[in-house]
């Protein structure tokens, strides 16, 4: 691997930094199924809350946790207040913070950079997930890691366990990255209203917002969901043809990100418009 690539994927941004919680980290199994088997017993994903009709858990509990708790140190804080024994698996529900799929990433990515493993976060669409019905592919986020072993790239799916799914690793030709399916939607080879998360978010914004997200997770800046640059701003039918060139020429590089990543980075520093004006 490119010494400067595995140098920038070791690093980490204000969201995976686990702060004082590095040793926490550390001291964790090496194996991959043990990393996700831990993950899953401290999370919760809302999704899978929202459809439980078991669910007691106060709403305001449910906000305070999806909507305050945006870093993985701020989630590894708030479950060791919660219990203090450390990432155990035998926690209760009351005891595990309410997340997502981008949460149990920047877990996965925190503690893979703590081991020195190259990692970094992936935004996609998913139709295996329950809430896909079997007839749409929705917004689901994974990760990325290096094998050393193997010396080739692995998908990894850490909230497995939060989402009720049975498997931890993922094939490449079963997950939909945003620049694959941008550039087949655009051109109108797919029905990009396939595309997005329920119950009334789908179609090329959903697909394009994907797009900058996945490329600024490879540029170590994990935004929450809602967050993006201006070109994840703006709609479809406002933007102009230099926007419009923009998103084809990002989503043609993101094909290959670990091949174009001198290039992706060159135009992180470069282009306004991809650029995250408060990081």
């Amino acid at each position: 691997m490119e010494t400067r690539l595995k140098s920038h994927l070791l690093t980490f941004s204000k969201y995976t930094d686990p702060g004082s919680h590095r040793e926490l980290l550390l001291n964790l199994p090496d194996s991959i199924p043990e990393i996700c088997r831990i993950i899953g017993g401290q999370l919760i994903n809302s999704h899978t809350l929202y459809s439980s009709a078991e669910c007691m858990i106060p709403e305001e509990r449910i906000r305070h946790d999806e909507q305050g708790l945006l870093t993985s140190s701020a989630i590894l804080t708030e479950l060791l207040l919660k219990n203090p024994e450390g990432l155990v698996l035998n926690r209760t529900t009351s005891q595990r913070v309410i997340s997502s799929c981008r949460g149990s990433c920047l877990l996965f990515a925190s503690i893979l950079r703590t081991k020195g493993i190259p990692c970094w976060v992936r935004a996609g669409f998913d139709s295996s997930l329950p809430m896909a019905k079997g007839q749409k592919i929705v917004d689901h986020w994974i990760c990325d890691y290096w094998d050393d072993n193997e010396k080739q790239w692995r998908l990894i799916d850490p909230d497995y366990l939060c989402e009720g799914l049975c498997r931890w690793e993922i094939s490449r030709d079963r997950y939909d990255f945003p620049a694959n399916v941008w550039l087949i939607a655009s051109i109108g080879k797919i029905d990009p209203s396939d595309y997005g998360m329920p119950p009334n978010h789908w179609g090329l914004d959903y697909i394009k917002g994907n797009l900058c997200h996945d490329f600024l997770n490879l540029m170590n800046c994990e935004v929450p969901y809602l967050e993006g640059p201006a070109l994840f701003k703006i709609p479809i039918e406002k933007a102009s043809k230099s926007d419009l060139l923009l998103t084809n020429k990002l989503a043609m590089l993101m094909q290959d990100p670990i091949k174009n990543f001198g290039t992706l980075f060159s135009l992180w520093r470069t282009e306004p418009r991809l650029q995250m004006r408060d990081i």
